[in-house]
């Protein structure tokens, strides 16, 4: 299965891709370096220097490509930064997932996983976070992620979009190969790995995995994963 990782340059998108990559799938990397790092690129990724924004690039990206699935991390993602540029998180941030959700739809690209955050929950009444938590952000940044997440749930009711948000924050450790090559760019998140290949997808992630509260939105019915483990 090929999966299209936008963001794979970035701290958490490039974990991914080396996750997905030692499980047996074929990744395309989609970043502009706007905030990831060259050196950050998987070896054995197919890279595509684009800006999410240029949606004839990313159409191109698709026609050349043709992924199967994708994971979108790309992203502005600082609160603060968001409390004093709201236009930049909710301009930016809405259009650009917009452009990548059409060209999806457009080459019938059906499963997607977001990256959203946990800020969609200014003041949660109960922690960690569940799943039936009501939705109510706390910055721009958070509302531009719940703006998605209401496209995601609409698209799984027009077009049959199946899709799962990771909202989460604060994502942290390291892989042995990023603690090797990337000293300064330790992370990981194996325990939202875990819940969306190589098992059943789950209505509700399993509580206290990580001590952060983690209330997944998932856009399925179905007992398969979103992302299943390749066969070869």
């Amino acid at each position: 299965m090929k999966v299209l990782v936008t963001g794979g340059a970035g701290y958490i998108g490039s974990v991914a891709t080396e996750r997905l990559i030692s499980n047996g799938y074929e990744v395309v990397v989609l970043d502009s370096f706007y905030m990831g790092h060259r050196e950050a690129v998987h070896p054995q990724a197919a890279f595509v220097e684009a800006d999410l924004s240029d949606k004839a690039a990313v159409d191109a990206a698709f026609r050349e490509h043709r992924p199967e699935a994708v994971m979108h991390f790309a992203s502005h993602t600082l609160v603060g930064e968001s409390m004093q540029h709201p236009f930049l998180y909710l301009g930016d941030n809405v259009r650009n997932a917009l452009n990548l959700l059409e060209v999806m739809v457009e080459h019938g690209v059906g499963k997607i996983i977001l990256s959203s955050t946990a800020n969609l929950f200014e003041k949660p009444e109960s922690m960690p976070i569940g799943p039936d938590e009501r939705v109510i952000p706390g910055s721009p940044y958070g509302e531009s992620k719940a703006i998605i997440e209401r496209f995601l749930h609409w698209l799984q009711v027009t077009k049959g979009l199946r899709y799962a948000c990771l909202r989460y924050f604060n994502a942290a450790g390291a892989t042995a190969e990023r603690v090797r090559t990337i000293p300064r760019r330790r992370i990981s998140f194996p325990w939202c790995c875990r819940s969306l290949w190589g098992s059943a997808m789950r209505s509700k992630f399993s509580a206290g995995i990580t001590r952060l509260p983690m209330a997944p939105a998932c856009g399925t019915t179905s007992t398969s994963p979103i992302l299943p483990m390749p066969t070869s």
